[in-house]
């Protein structure tokens, strides 16, 4: 199976169904903030417990981390340029996103970005509170691109 195939089979199959008869139960607009709350909570755990043992949590152990990360799981789920890179800023966009090809597919972008998207924000200020995050499109939201700006703020 391709990634795409087993993004389709795990999203749209199986993921995306029970959260939207979820939304049903419960109101959309209600699960949508649910779903960016727990999220990000998790997010924050997850990205706290990672850091434990790193010597260091600043902005260029940050950017470092994010380059090796760069694994075949994300060669194939996403496409990335960066625009700009400084000690004190850097500038992605992301121009191919499997999630938010499936996710919108399956009429659900508003699910994916509470569920894949807004957790983007804890990731960086978990790392470091003096990470800040700047985004103002993405394309679960149908824009061209997911423009990530990364900024150190310490």
């Amino acid at each position: 199976m391709s990634f795409r195939d087993v993004f389709r089979f795990t999203f749209q199959n199986y993921y995306i169904p029970c959260v939207q008869r979820l939304a049903d139960e419960i109101g959309r607009e209600k699960l949508i903030e649910m779903l960016k709350r727990l999220t990000s909570e998790a997010v924050t755990k997850s990205v706290k417990k990672s850091i434990e043992n790193l010597p260091n949590n600043d902005f260029a152990t940050y950017v470092a981390l994010s380059k090796e990360r760069k694994n075949r799981f994300v060669e194939h789920v996403l496409t990335a340029e960066v625009l700009e890179e400084t000690d004190r800023e850097v500038r992605t966009n992301i121009t191919e996103c499997l999630w938010a090809e499936i996710f919108r597919e399956a009429e659900a972008a508003d699910l994916g970005y509470a569920v894949i998207c807004y957790p983007d924000f804890a990731s960086a200020s978990a790392f470091n509170p003096k990470i800040k995050l700047v985004r103002t499109k993405t394309l679960m939201q149908e824009h061209d691109c997911c423009d990530f700006h990364y900024i150190w703020e310490g």
